[in-house]
């Protein structure tokens, strides 16, 4: 198999892995090179530049819109042009190619499916806040203002109830020591997302041996997943992790959803650390 190959497939699992529509490609790209260029120790981002540059008679703004192309509109023409430059017809080179592409389709054909009209949501929603109304809330409506979202956050559980839950949570973790300590010492309120956040960020470094302060969860779970450290069922509980701290930190959502949000993250992290790598 050829270094440019296997290369240029790290590129663009990157990418489709970080892209989302609002991302510039070009951006995602750099990302990219860097992180193959740490990954494969290669000696400059400028050398594994070359890969899908030069090597395949490409510029970067060709290769980008390429990759727009394949990722928007599913178009083939990239993985040809990756396929015309395996070297010599190699047989692992064209299965790794093929195999990438070929999961994409599928992942794809999947999803592909009618999106429901702007009409048929607003319909919708307003169906299921009358149901609301009329089952659990007789005598109040539901309603999110802008004022109600900018109130200060709090979340309030009895010394009771903060007590059984830990114990919960101690159960299900077995005899894991450390996580033991982190849950006597962690304080269930708003800051609780980020710091099992921290404390992941913290584990997978150790982990990896990364010493690079740069990497964030991200960038560190998808080194993970490659590396083929943690299984699928840990990387999808630690991006649940991610994906619900960055709501709770970054985005105006109803504050009724606080305390839910954390009772997740805070489940889905007794439900990862035992399946870590001691």
């Amino acid at each position: 198999m050829s270094k440019r190959i296997e290369v240029i497939i790290g590129i663009l699992k990157y990418i489709r892995d970080n892209w989302g529509k609002n991302d510039l490609i070009k951006d995602i790209r750099i990302s990219a090179t860097k992180y193959v260029q740490r990954i494969e120790k290669i000696a400059d981002c400028q050398t594994v530049q070359t890969k899908y540059t030069r090597e395949l008679n490409l510029s970067t703004d060709e290769f980008d819109r390429l990759i727009k192309e394949w990722l928007v509109n599913s178009d083939v023409k990239l993985k040809e042009i990756i396929l015309n430059h395996c070297v010599g017809k190699d047989y692992y080179d064209e299965r790794l190619v093929l195999d990438f592409f070929e999961d994409i389709d599928k992942t794809k054909s999947r999803l592909r499916r009618p999106l429901p009209s702007i009409n048929d949501k607003a319909e919708k929603q307003s169906k299921y806040i009358e149901l609301v109304d009329k089952t659990l809330l007789p005598d109040k409506k539901l309603e999110k203002s802008q004022e109600e979202l900018k109130k200060p956050r709090t979340i309030n559980l009895t010394n009771d109830f903060h007590k059984q839950l830990k114990d919960i949570i101690k159960t299900a973790t077995g005899k894991d020591k450390d996580y033991w300590e982190f849950i006597d010492k962690l304080e269930i309120n708003k800051s609780t997302p980020i710091e099992i956040s921290k404390k992941l960020e913290l584990t997978l470094r150790t982990i990896l041996a990364v010493k690079d302060r740069n990497m964030n969860l991200n960038e560190l779970l998808i080194m993970a997943k490659q590396s083929n450290i943690i299984d699928s069922e840990a990387i999808y509980l630690a991006h649940l992790i991610r994906r619900h701290r960055n709501i709770i930190a970054h985005k105006d959502v109803d504050r009724r959803t606080d305390l839910p949000r954390v009772m997740l993250i805070l489940f889905a992290a007794t439900l990862l650390w035992p399946l870590l790598p001691e």
